[in-house]
């Protein structure tokens, strides 16, 4: 093991540098993160940026994934990766982009992601209900427990993921029952919320407001977002907490079997493929068909249709 040298430093603000050249701001973080992970990955292996192989490449990922990160990010990490030794490639200084070479991860489990028992969800739901009803109106725990259950229902029910519930924006939320999902500044499905979600967010809502007692001018302007000081980490542990709360561990229900039990059901079910991938947030599919799909077949669909799936990309 080695420490990293002033060479890598300076290969690396090299790289970074043509990088920069016709790329927003946003484009290029990801490359500096990539660039000063995968040479201290190689610098315990005694080796540099130049010398880098399929097996490094490969170990290097399987170490981020062994952490935790998901298969979409470590698909994204991957083509980071790609344009960095394109640039490498472009130059001279390496033979081959070495990252082609590595394919990406599997994008779904079909037993992980889409094998969901219904009633495992309505028991969490109930449990996690009743834990709300039992705190008075306007305390601090009826908050916290209301806010529980708004999330609950709208990743069972809406199919909102956790990034589109930190997203979501209390415009968003409209007086006719419809919910706006989306990343970012994308709005792009907009779900009807069935009556009992459509109490539970907005008995949170009134808990919310309670709980933050400032005027309707600056409540707005400060707290536009329903799940406000809530990221895309804290969402995911609300739900575990709901889950852990009814006795059952993450073998049996998770942040991302919530979000696509709906979806999956629906497209397994035989209601087409039209109701299941758009439930799960999937717009352009092929040709759409009835009839029951399973587990697999799903999964290796929605892999195909997944931006980070593509062979082209």
């Amino acid at each position: 093991m080695r420490a990293v040298s002033p060479a890598d430093i300076r290969l690396r603000d090299w790289i970074v540098s043509k990088i920069k050249a016709g790329s927003t701001p946003k484009e290029r973080k990801p490359a500096c993160l990539a660039l000063n992970w995968i040479i201290e990955f190689l610098a315990k292996r005694n080796k540099q940026l130049a010398e880098t192989t399929k097996d490094d490449l490969e170990g290097f990922l399987n170490g981020r994934q062994k952490r935790g990160v998901a298969p979409d990010t470590i698909g994204r990490l991957l083509s980071t990766l790609r344009n960095i030794f394109g640039v490498l490639l472009k130059h001279g200084i390496v033979k081959t982009n070495i990252a082609l070479e590595v394919s990406r991860p599997r994008l779904y489990d079909p037993e992980t992601d889409f094998e969901v028992d219904q009633s495992k969800i309505d028991e969490v739901i109930v449990i996690q209900t009743k834990a709300t009803r039992n705190y008075p109106n306007n305390s601090s725990n009826r908050f916290m427990h209301s806010r529980r259950l708004a999330i609950l229902h709208l990743s069972a029910d809406c199919s909102a993921s956790c990034t589109e519930m930190a997203d979501l924006q209390l415009s968003d939320i409209r007086t006719n029952g419809n919910v706006i999902l989306g990343k970012g500044t994308k709005r792009e499905r907009t779900r009807k919320l069935p009556s009992e979600a459509a109490v539970a967010l907005q008995d949170y809502l009134v808990q919310r407001r309670t709980n933050h007692p400032t005027d309707d001018q600056s409540f707005l302007i400060s707290h536009r977002r329903p799940f406000h000081g809530l990221d895309v980490k804290h969402i995911a542990r609300q739900i575990m907490l709901a889950v852990n709360s009814a006795g059952m561990s993450s073998k049996v229900l998770t942040p991302r079997k919530l979000q696509r039990a709906v979806g999956a059901a629906s497209a397994k079910a035989g209601l087409g493929w039209s109701v299941g991938l758009r439930a799960l947030a999937y717009r352009k599919v092929p040709a759409l068909r009835t009839g029951s799909i399973t587990s697999t077949e799903l999964a290796q669909l929605l892999a195909e249709h997944h931006p980070l799936g593509r062979s082209a990309r």
